[in-house]
């Protein structure tokens, strides 16, 4: 089932390539407005489970929900949702990634109203990644902040706007920082990553042992990266409530698809990247196709930095993001390639005709 489901995430790329492809112009504004509408309700969601959390009544519709999550949540007041298999790592890389979807837009030809939707947007992004407690999703988001802003200005532009952006990123980790609970402040004391280092050092073990190939698919999910239930006191992220010991993986996707794969498996995660910035880099050559350009690099990074201390792939919605941003941006790049030849053939039919 999982290689089924890992094989199928690429599709959502092929989907989000054919849909940019069959619209014009004026309907990717309609799709921005979209994503971002879309992309407001889960933000809210997670705003909401969080103040639920505290006492605060929701909709009365959305109380059992709630109820439901929490109850099988092993993460207590960290908002949480099912489709990101239950991981608030998870949650907030993936509110990070969607942020980095719509505000490159936020230069292209919209009207104000939606302008004023995506700084919305942008807001109750930042919010809902404060209500998972994630260390790692802060700073992705921050990193994406940097990433579309200096990415989305013209080349001679950038220069200019990478001192005050990281500065405002700066502001938003701090600030962010601080909002955070005191056992989740961003430290190298923090006990997650003391017991991230542990399993760093077995997953570092295991590659040596096997560096070529690897152990094969989905090896890093399994007891080979088992969490006692004795140290379920030290690692209250991983610990679940009446579970004996927890697969947690090495919690680190570098080292996990070296154990995985090898350097073999290294290599073609290295060929995706790659492919990912050959894409960013003919969207930027362009005014119209640069807001893509702009996602895709921050998607890039912002995943980068997050594979440091996660494993992202293990969320379907995390890496269904990574391909749709893919392939819209490809769909954008071969939409404008398109318009530049109609109009340069018309300009060469009429210099003909006169």
């Amino acid at each position: 089932g999982d290689l089924v489901r890992d094989l199928l995430v690429p599709v959502v790329g092929v989907l989000a390539y054919v849909a940019a492809r069959a619209t014009a112009d004026a309907d990717v504004v309609v799709a921005v407005r979209s994503v971002a509408v879309a992309a407001a309700v889960v933000f809210s969601a997670s705003c909401l489970f969080w103040l639920w959390n505290r006492g605060v009544p929701p909709f009365s519709s959305l109380g059992p929900i709630f109820a439901e999550i929490r109850d099988r949540s092993a993460y207590g007041d960290r908002s949480v949702f099912p489709f990101v298999s239950d991981s608030p790592n998870g949650s907030a890389i993936a509110f990070a990634l969607l942020v980095g979807l719509v505000i490159p837009f936020r230069r292209s030809r919209l009207t104000n109203g939606d302008r004023r939707l995506i700084d919305v947007t942008t807001v109750l992004g930042f919010l809902a990644v404060l209500t998972t407690q994630s260390r790692t999703g802060l700073l992705s988001l921050a990193t994406v902040v940097v990433v579309v802003v200096v990415a989305g200005r013209p080349p001679r532009e950038r220069w200019s706007v990478i001192v005050p952006v990281v500065a405002i990123a700066a502001t938003l980790l701090v600030v962010g920082g601080q909002a955070l609970p005191s056992d989740r402040k961003i430290s190298t004391d923090a006990s997650t990553f003391v017991s991230r280092q542990r399993l760093w050092s077995t997953a570092t073990r295991l590659f040596g042992e096997q560096p070529l190939t690897g152990y094969g698919y989905r090896f890093s999910a399994s007891d080979a990266f088992l969490d006692p239930a004795g140290q379920g006191a030290n690692r209250p992220a991983y610990a679940l409530a009446n579970t004996p010991a927890v697969a947690t993986g090495p919690q680190n996707e570098y080292l996990g698809q070296a154990v995985d794969g090898g350097l073999i498996g290294l290599a073609f995660c290295a060929v995706i990247a790659f492919g990912f910035v050959g894409v960013a880099r003919q969207a930027d050559r362009s005014p119209k196709t640069r807001p893509a350009a702009a996602s895709i690099y921050a998607t890039l990074v912002a995943v980068s930095i997050a594979m440091v201390s996660t494993q992202v792939t293990r969320s379907v919605t995390n890496t269904a993001l990574c391909w749709a941003t893919l392939g819209l941006g490809v769909a954008l790049v071969r939409n404008n390639q398109s318009t530049e030849r109609s109009d340069q053939n018309k300009s060469t039919q009429g210099a003909v005709s006169a």
